[in-house]
């Protein structure tokens, strides 16, 4: 049982003993959390770190901070348990800040823990660490987070933003319970399903996660999951309706900024088959205009010129992308543009 800190005076034959205050111990950790990208060892920004004082029932938090750019944290705490001694403390690491935020199918933030050091005073350098053995979905779990803050920082560097809806915060549920084997995302909360290892699949899905909370409520990204035939297995040259190519382009489109092992370079897309009900027509699409018009940050301008519940189609992309930045389209200068701006609703 931990004892609370007193001024305890004990009246002995030859003397007095004093018991010492337990905030008498200062401990201070150092390290550094890591995750492997591909087998470069990188270190996680901007995840939680707690000094931690183990005791019989709830353990105590000496001291709270977060992993610098690199992975790396200091913390220095003062603890005590009385007459038992000095403090046990250990480590404890959480998936959440207030960007991204990774939490288990039961809604408990992922976290892990370093071991126990019994009744221990002073420095404490507890070197590189990782999340559980690899493969495990502990390790998952820390590369979601540590991936997804990479994709956030650039956002935030691009537009000076943070994301709408949720405080600004992408919550990732992982291992998702209801899912078809892949991942899905409404307006708040990715959903990636336990198993699935194409961790490049980040930057497709934040690009729905923006682009829904963007469009409307949870209400209304329900009834464009509706009506468009959001639930679906799909590829880049599926041909399916305009709603459906518009929302799937765009992620494409945003996946291709960053990585291009699922699709190619755009330098290499094509016009395909089905127009602009065709995904990777809209990538294109938008990827030419972002080339002309001032890149990322100008394309999210335009999702955000217009009131919500707006843009369904590249069609009403192009005419608000017409309306907020006329120059791109005007003749002579940069890369030759061929939209195919014809509405077929």
């Amino acid at each position: 049982m931990k004892l609370i800190a007193v001024s305890l005076v004990i009246i002995v034959v030859s003397g007095v003993i004093t018991g010492r205050a337990e905030a008498d111990c200062s401990v201070t950790v150092t390290g550094q959390l890591t995750w492997n990208d591909r087998g470069t060892w990188k270190g996680v920004e901007r995840a939680t770190v707690y000094l931690m004082d183990s005791d019989d029932g709830f353990d105590d938090v000496l001291v709270q901070g977060v992993t610098d750019a690199q992975g790396n944290y200091r913390l220095t705490g003062t603890g005590g348990d009385g007459w038992f001694g000095d403090p046990d403390v250990y480590v404890k690491f959480e998936l959440s800040n207030n960007w991204v935020n990774v939490e288990t199918s039961t809604w408990f933030n992922w976290t892990a823990n370093t071991n126990v050091r019994d009744n221990f005073c002073g420095a404490w350098n507890v070197g590189a660490l990782t999340f559980s053995p690899p493969g495990s979905d502990g390790e998952r779990a820390l590369n979601l987070f540590a991936k997804m803050m990479e994709q956030y920082g650039s956002f935030f560097r691009a537009t000076g933003q943070e994301i709408p809806q949720n405080g600004g915060v992408v919550d990732i549920t992982y291992p998702a319970w209801v899912s078809t084997g892949v991942p899905w995302t409404d307006t708040t909360n990715i959903r990636w399903p336990g198993g699935y290892n194409r961790l490049a699949a980040v930057y497709h899905e934040f690009g729905h996660r923006i682009r829904h909370a963007q469009d409307g409520d949870l209400a209304h990204f329900y009834w464009d999951a509706l009506r468009f035939g959001y639930p679906r297995s799909h590829s880049f040259s599926l041909i399916s309706n305009e709603g459906f190519a518009f929302n799937e382009g765009w992620c494409e489109y945003n996946e291709a900024l960053y990585d291009t092992t699922q699709n190619g370079e755009p330098s290499t897309w094509r016009q395909l088959p089905g127009g602009n009900e065709t995904e990777g027509n809209v990538a294109l699409q938008i990827w030419n205009l972002s080339q002309r018009c001032g890149g990322f940050a100008n394309m999210w301008a335009v999702l955000q010129s217009v009131p919500s519940e707006s843009i369904h189609s590249w069609y009403d992309f192009v005419r608000a992308a017409r309306a907020r930045f006329p120059a791109c389209f005007k003749t002579g200068g940069g890369p030759r543009l061929t939209f195919d701006t014809t509405n077929t609703n």
